[in-house]
C-alpha cells in the first residue's frame, strides 16, 4: 500500500521562500563582513558617504576612465601616485592618502608618496611586514582590503603611524600586480569618523589600475638606477685603481662614494676581526666632527663585522638590532649625528680586512641601489687595498735586496777594518730604518 508523502503546494512554496530568504541574509552578512573586515561598523546615523557621491557603476567607470587616461601620460612613479590620489580624494571623507611600496621580497614596505600629511615624514617610514602588526602588514600578507570606522577602538592598528597621521577612520587597499602585492594604499579621515566600506571596492579597482602603471614606471626607474649605479661604480673603481698609494686610494673611495650617495659621512676601517679597527679614511659633510676614537663603538659597523654581512639601519633610534650592548650602543651614533647607517664588510679572498660604512643625518630606508653601490665599492676597495699592499710589500723587499747588494759592495770595496765596520753600520741603519 503506497502512502502519499507529498506536501501541499502552498506549504512547499512557503518552505522555498523561507530557504531563499535565509540564503540572501547569509550572503549579505558574508559580503558585509568582507567589506568591513576587522573594522568596526559605524553607529546608526554616522556619516557613511552614501548620498554624498554617486557610487553606481557609472561613477566607477568614470573614475577608472579618468585614472587610466591620466596614468597613460604619467612620466614616473611619483606622478602616477599623484593621479591615484586625485581619484581617491574624490571619495567622501578621504582627507589623507598615503602610498607605501612593498619590496620584491615582500618583507618590508616603505613610504613612497602622501597627500594630506607630511610627505617627507612618510618617505622615512619603514614597516617590517614579517614582524610588525598593523593594517599595512595585514593587507600585504592577506591581500584583502578592509575599512576601519573607529581607529582608536580597533586593536590591529599601528598606533605610532595612526597617531602621526591623526586618523579617525581609515581603509587599507593592496596594489596587486602580476600576482603579488606591490604596495598598499592608505586613506584616512582626519576630522571625523567615516565609514569607507562602501567605497573599498572602487578603491581596489583604482589601485589595481595604478599598480600596473607604478610597476611599469618602477621597472624603468630601477633599470635607470642600475645603469647609473654601474656608471658610478665604474668611475669610482677607475679612480681607485689608478692610485697606488694606499692612503690616496682610500680617500678617493670614501670621498667619491660619499658625494654619489649624498650622505653625511663615509669611511673605511681596516683591521682584523677581534682587534681594533681604526678609521683609515673618512669623508664627512661640513660641520660634522670626525669619528676619531669612537670607531670601536660603532654598533652597525661592529654588527656587519661580526656577521660578515651588509647591515642597513633606516632609523638608529628605533632599530632593535642595536639593543645588544656588546655592539657599542646606539648612543655613539646619535652623538655623531647619524640617524641612518649602512655598513658592509670588506672581504678579500675569504678574509675580512675591514668595513665600509656610510651615515645619513636623517632617518630613512636605504634603497636597493644604495646597498648595491656600497657593496660594489667595498669589493673594489678590497681588491685595490690588496693590490696596494702587494705592491708595497714588493717595494719593501726590493729595497731590502738593493740595500743588501749595496752593503756587500761597500764591504768589498775597502779593506780597512775600521772603515768597513763604519760603512756597514751606516748601510744597516738605512736598511733597518
Amino acid at each position: 500500500m503506497l502512502v502519499d508523502t507529498a506536501l501541499p503546494l502552498g506549504e512547499v512554496a512557503a518552505w522555498a521562500i523561507a530557504v531563499a530568504a535565509l540564503a540572501v541574509a547569509a550572503a549579505g552578512a558574508l559580503f558585509l563582513r568582507a567589506r568591513t573586515r576587522r573594522g568596526a561598523l559605524p553607529p546608526r546615523g554616522a556619516h557613511t558617504g552614501a548620498g554624498e557621491q554617486a557610487s553606481g557603476s557609472g561613477g566607477e567607470m568614470d573614475a577608472l576612465a579618468r585614472l587610466s587616461t591620466a596614468l597613460s601620460g604619467s612620466g614616473g612613479s611619483a606622478e602616477a601616485a599623484e593621479h591615484l590620489f586625485d581619484e581617491v580624494q574624490r571619495l567622501p571623507g578621504v582627507e589623507a592618502a598615503l602610498l607605501a611600496l612593498v619590496d620584491e621580497n615582500g618583507k618590508r614596505a616603505t613610504g613612497f608618496a602622501a597627500r594630506g600629511v607630511d610627505a617627507a615624514w612618510w618617505r622615512g617610514v619603514s614597516v617590517d611586514l614579517e614582524h610588525e602588526a598593523g593594517g599595512i602588514a595585514t593587507v600585504a600578507r592577506e591581500r584583502i582590503a578592509y575599512a576601519v570606522y573607529d581607529v582608536e577602538a580597533t586593536p590591529n592598528i599601528n598606533r605610532k603611524l595612526a597617531t602621526a597621521v591623526g586618523a579617525k577612520s581609515t581603509a587599507f587597499v593592496p596594489l596587486i600586480s602580476e600576482g603579488r602585492v606591490t604596495g598598499v594604499l592608505v586613506v584616512a579621515s582626519l576630522r571625523e569618523r567615516r565609514f569607507f566600506g562602501p567605497d573599498v571596492e572602487l578603491m581596489q579597482q583604482l589601485t589595481n589600475e595604478a599598480a600596473l602603471a607604478l610597476e611599469r614606471t618602477r621597472s624603468a626607474t630601477a633599470l635607470k638606477a642600475a645603469l647609473e649605479r654601474e656608471r658610478l661604480v665604474s668611475e669610482i673603481a677607475r679612480k681607485v685603481r689608478s692610485e697606488l698609494d694606499l692612503d690616496n686610494l682610500l680617500h678617493v673611495a670614501v670621498s667619491e662614494t660619499g658625494r654619489a650617495l649624498d650622505v653625511a659621512r663615509c669611511f673605511i676601517c681596516l683591521g682584523r676581526p677581534g682587534e681594533p679597527m681604526p678609521v683609515n679614511a673618512e669623508w664627512r659633510a661640513p660641520g660634522l666632527e670626525p669619528i676619531g676614537t669612537a670607531a670601536g663603538r660603532l654598533p652597525v659597523s661592529n654588527l656587519a663585522i661580526r656577521e660578515r654581512r651588509t647591515v642597513a639601519i633606516p632609523d638608529v633610534e628605533n632599530a632593535s638590532e642595536l639593543d645588544d650592548p656588546t655592539l657599542g650602543g646606539r648612543e655613539t651614533l646619535l652623538e655623531l649625528g647619524s640617524r641612518a647607517v649602512l655598513a658592509t664588510p670588506i672581504v678579500i679572498f675569504e678574509e675580512l680586512i675591514g668595513v665600509f660604512a656610510v651615515h645619513r643625518s636623517e632617518p630613512g630606508p636605504w634603497s636597493a641601489t644604495d646597498v648595491s653601490l656600497a657593496e660594489s665599492i667595498a669589493g673594489e676597495a678590497g681588491l685595490a687595498i690588496h693590490t696596494a699592499r702587494l705592491l708595497h710589500e714588493d717595494d719593501r723587499r726590493l729595497g731590502q735586496q738593493t740595500a743588501l747588494l749595496k752593503a756587500a759592495q761597500v764591504v768589498t770595496s775597502d779593506l780597512r777594518f775600521d772603515s768597513v765596520l763604519r760603512r756597514l753600520v751606516d748601510e744597516l741603519t738605512a736598511l733597518m730604518g
